[in-house]
């Protein structure tokens, strides 16, 4: 790992080895363990750790899958945007039940004291 200091003005940007590497130490998996799920030799985790050579898409996804993080942050280091909030149909229907409650319920239960 090589960090670059603020006072030369840049800043340390892990490699895909490192990435990969802090992913699988992030989830708790020893090389052996790590190599074994994802169907790959303790070998090759290593090569990917050491950038000696670069994932194939089925182990990304693979990686990404078992460790959490995101396939285009282990492989570009690039932190994907969030997708926009969308309502899901439960979130629409308590929104629909809040508006009835609001509507209908409260009104009558003023009414009632």
């Amino acid at each position: 790992m090589s960090n670059v200091t603020e006072s030369e003005g840049k800043v340390w940007v892990p490699t895909r080895g490192e990435r990969l590497r802090r992913a699988r130490e992030d989830a708790g998996y020893r090389q052996s363990e790590f190599a074994e799920l994802i169907d790959v030799s303790t070998h090759t985790i290593s090569r990917y750790e050491n950038n000696l050579s670069k994932p194939k898409r089925r182990v990304l996804e693979d990686w990404a899958a078992h460790t959490g993080y995101s396939k285009t942050f282990l492989d570009t280091g690039i932190i994907p945007a969030a997708p926009p909030e969308t309502p899901t149909p439960i979130g629409r229907k308590k929104e629909r039940t809040q508006r009835i409650v609001d509507s209908v319920w409260r009104p009558q239960l003023a009414a009632a004291a």
